[in-house]
């Protein structure tokens, strides 16, 4: 259970960041380090685990595989068949989401876009 709350938090932040809420956590951090599955000691996750686990995200989105993300992957991510993601029926975040990632308005969200270099 650990594990999942650790990659959910991991991945929100990258999500976060990735879509430019950098300011949001800019901010002093007073919230307990959370353990890393297999490491002894208390810390945050490296930059290397929230690339890894952006990156992860990226590929479970990617409907395909084509090396991208559409508003319909992002749409399909948020509203999966099955899975109650918190979002109101009818909501339109995700477009918002869409339109802040695709930095250069292809319409195409790239990897390095989602997760940022």
């Amino acid at each position: 259970m650990r594990t999942i709350v650790v990659f959910v938090a991991v991945v929100a932040v990258a999500v976060a960041l990735a879509l430019g809420g950098g300011y949001a956590f800019a901010q002093k951090n007073t919230s307990k380090p959370v353990q890393a599955k297999g490491k002894t000691s208390s810390t945050t996750p490296s930059a290397e685990e929230v690339r890894a686990a952006c990156e992860q995200r990226f590929n479970e989105w990617d409907q395909g595989n084509k090396g991208y993300l559409t508003i319909n992957d992002f749409e399909a991510a948020h509203y999966a068949p099955g899975k109650d993601k918190g979002y109101p029926a009818g909501s339109t975040l995700y477009k918002t989401q869409f339109q802040k990632a695709d930095k250069n308005k292809d319409n195409k969200v790239t990897l390095e876009e989602y997760c940022g270099q």
